[in-house]
């Protein structure tokens, strides 16, 4: 029914409420053949609150990173294991963290210790 009504495959709304259920985005119930799926209202919250948080940074043409040590999203996927600072300019970022420079790490994050290694 939702793949009709947006005019998609099946196995493309399938794949998409894949992904949003790992991000905790929304969860299924299974009633018979069919799975109906509901938000997870608070983790939406969640999300509009980091999301008015990055648009209150001030944009730049150099690009601005602050760190996140705790963020409130946790997604089970491996990006969210990456940097979680807040790029105004994500194509800057080149690799994974423990691939950046010392002088990528100092521009970014302000020293030479890449935050995101911490927990590793």
């Amino acid at each position: 029914a939702l793949a009709h009504q947006l005019g998609v495959s099946e196995a493309a709304v399938s794949q998409h409420l894949r992904q949003l259920r790992e991000a905790g985005l929304v969860k299924g119930q299974k009633r018979g053949y069919w799975t109906h799926y509901m938000v997870e209202r608070n983790r939406l919250k969640d999300l509009a609150e980091v999301l008015k948080e990055l648009m209150s940074l001030p944009s730049s043409s150099e690009g601005l990173c602050t760190r996140n040590p705790k963020p409130k999203i946790d997604s089970r996927r491996e990006g969210a294991r990456m940097c979680e600072c807040k790029c105004q300019q994500p194509e800057k970022l080149k690799g994974r963290p423990e691939e950046c420079s010392p002088e990528q790490i100092t521009q970014c994050h302000g020293d030479t210790e890449h935050p995101c290694e911490d927990d590793r």
